[in-house]
C-alpha cells in the first residue's frame, strides 16, 4: 500500500510537471483569439475546445490541464463561482450540485495537486533524513 501511494504521488507530480510546458506553449501559440492548434481553439471562457469525438475529448483534457490547475485551488477557496446559478441551474437538488462534471473535474485536479505536493515533501524529507543518517 505504501508503494502504491508513493507511485501515485509520483505520477501526479509528473502530470503537474507536464502541465507547465503545455501551459507555456499554449500562452505562446494560442495568444491570438483566432489561433488554431491541431483543430483546437480558445473558447469563450478561456478554455480550449476541439470539437466532438473521443480523441478530441482527450485532446481537450490535456490542453486544459494548465488552466484547470490554476482554477482548482481557487475553487476550494471560493466554490460559489462554479456553483452559482449560471453554470449549475438551481432547479436541481442542492446536493446534486456536487456531482456536476465540472465540480468533479476540479476536485480531481485538487487531489492531483495535493498528491504532487505530498511527493515533493516526501522527497525533501527522505533527502534530509538520508543526509542526517549519513552524518551520524
Amino acid at each position: 500500500m505504501k508503494n502504491a501511494f508513493k507511485w501515485l504521488c509520483l505520477v501526479c507530480f509528473c502530470v503537474v510537471l507536464a502541465a507547465v510546458p503545455i501551459g507555456i506553449f499554449e500562452l505562446v501559440v494560442l495568444n491570438d483569439p483566432k489561433a488554431n492548434l491541431l483543430g483546437c481553439s480558445v473558447g469563450e471562457f478561456a478554455d480550449i475546445q476541439c470539437g466532438g469525438g473521443a480523441l478530441s475529448a482527450v485532446e481537450e483534457t490535456i490542453l486544459n490541464l494548465p488552466f484547470g490547475f490554476v482554477m482548482a485551488p481557487l475553487f476550494l477557496i471560493h466554490p460559489s463561482f462554479i456553483l452559482n446559478d449560471i453554470l449549475v441551474p438551481p432547479s436541481i437538488h442542492p446536493w446534486l450540485k456536487y456531482t456536476h462534471p465540472l465540480v468533479i473535474y476540479l476536485y480531481v485536479l485538487n487531489l492531483i495537486l495535493i498528491l504532487a505536493i505530498t511527493h515533493i515533501f516526501r522527497s525533501i524529507f527522505w533527502f534530509a533524513m538520508s543526509r542526517w543518517k549519513h552524518r551520524s
